[in-house]
């Protein structure tokens, strides 16, 4: 019972500190310091962004210390779109943001850069785990890429990134999305999803820490090998590069394509790994001339594999 009361009063406790924070800063919950936001022009305005909002729901989405980086280092213009959705500009591109989790992944993609390659030619790049197009519209933006292939799994993320993809006008012909995911053989599951998470959605996410409500979705997966065959074909001699993320599929999509030896089709891979030591893989790379180098994200079981085929 002493235990209980004892809870029963850090609860309370906590509580209390949190209602009188939020009673001092109206932002709290979306953790913007009282001093970088003020009231003006019957709204509230957010000093470091340059965002004018009506009301606080209007950063429901907003991460707000990506936020300021992208702000920072890309020049971003934030604003609320007529459809009343966050909206984020920069380096002539535009995102609808339906979630934090897309303002880091911006942050990842264009300011670490974790797909800055450059094979010294023209090239296509396969991108199997699409999601919402961010890093699609990364490689459509250069003039070295020819054609992106997307291919997304969940139908409700799919629409999503074509919606990002069409609002970019520009680059969206160098696009080609399917509303579809690849593995090692056709399959027609159903999978939970999250839209709260659809980042780290895939058909092996049961091996993240997900607390987000999900539901069940029916989806398409198609063969890997047949999938990326077409694409060979119609791109004959074209250096093609693989951008994998998807969130444990990478071991049986690379597997297949191992297999039956169309891993050759590729100059280059850049990988997100997850969930498990892919030193096997690396070693598959080798025996293939290929050259790897795999990194780690701190406090996390997933990281990066880069793998450049060597010339002849």
């Amino acid at each position: 019972m002493k235990k209980i009361i004892q809870g029963v009063i850090r609860k309370m406790g906590f509580d209390l500190v949190k209602r009188a924070s939020e009673k001092q800063n109206v932002l709290h919950r979306y953790k913007v310091p009282v001093y970088d936001w003020e009231y003006k022009d019957g709204g509230i305005y957010l000093k470091e962004l340059g965002l004018q909002v009506a009301k606080p729901e209007q950063l429901e989405n907003l991460w707000y210390h990506y936020a300021k980086k992208i702000r920072q280092a890309l020049k971003g213009r934030f604003y609320i779109s007529t459809d009343q959705k966050l909206t984020l500009e920069f380096n002539d591109l535009v995102f609808a943001i339906n979630d934090p989790e897309e303002l880091y992944i911006i942050y990842e993609v264009f300011i670490e850069q974790h797909y800055n390659i450059n094979p010294g030619k023209e090239f296509c790049v396969i991108d199997i785990g699409q999601n919402v197009g961010i890093t699609s519209l990364y490689f459509a933006g250069n003039p070295s890429v020819k054609k992106i292939y997307g291919f997304e799994l969940f139908p409700e993320t799919f629409r999503l990134g074509q919606a990002n993809i069409q609002a970019n006008k520009s680059i969206a012909s160098k696009i080609v999305s399917h509303a579809y995911g690849l593995g090692k053989k056709q399959d027609h599951p159903e999978l939970e999803y999250s839209l709260q998470a659809k980042g780290r959605m895939g058909m092996y996410h049961e091996n993240a820490d997900l607390t987000a409500p999900k539901t069940k979705v029916k989806v398409e997966i198609r063969d890997v090998d047949a999938e990326v065959r077409k694409i060979v074909d119609e791109q004959p001699g074209t250096c093609i590069i693989g951008k994998i993320d998807c969130e444990g599929a990478e071991y049986e999509i690379l597997e297949r394509l191992f297999e039956t030896g169309l891993i050759d089709a590729f100059s280059g891979f850049m990988i997100e790994w997850h969930y498990k030591d892919p030193a096997y893989l690396l070693n598959l790379f080798n025996k293939h001339g290929f050259v790897v180098v795999k990194t780690t994200f701190e406090q996390q079981v997933s990281g990066m594999i880069y793998a450049s085929k060597l010339k002849a």
